[in-house]
């Protein structure tokens, strides 16, 4: 399954779960970017959605897996529920994107997969 669909998808799915509906349903980095100050409380709705997001993308590794197919990160220890918002912090505080900085309007669906995926790699993956 192409990376960039199922990140969409599972954007969506975490919208729908956090009871937030910006107009473009996909949260932007820009509009992420006043949260990532020290001490600044992120609200529980944003919380929630990038939490959704990192459920929905251990759900689509478990279906790929389970249809023996190769697995979007491997990590055996991660289950729904992991600490996904500090996952996506440290990604876009000390990562560059796949080839460069990430762009304001890169979606924090795909930020987020980013760090699944630099933070459990597959032993098979190319290197990137």
């Amino acid at each position: 399954m192409d990376h960039r669909l199922l990140a969409a998808l599972v954007a969506g799915a975490a919208l729908i779960g956090s009871g937030i509906a910006p107009a473009n349903a996909d949260m932007t980095l820009r509009q992420y970017q006043p949260y990532l100050r020290r001490g600044h409380v992120l609200p529980a709705a944003i919380r929630n959605y990038v939490d959704g997001l990192g459920t929905g993308f251990v759900w689509a590794n478990a279906y790929e897996l389970a249809r023996k197919r190769p697995a979007i990160f491997c990590s055996p220890q991660l289950k729904p529920g992991g600490d996904y918002v500090a996952m996506l912090d440290g990604q876009i505080t000390h990562h560059p994107g796949v080839r460069a900085p990430y762009a304001a309007d890169t979606t924090l669906a795909m930020i987020l997969l980013d760090a699944l995926v630099n933070e459990f790699p597959c032993k098979d993956a190319p290197a990137q």
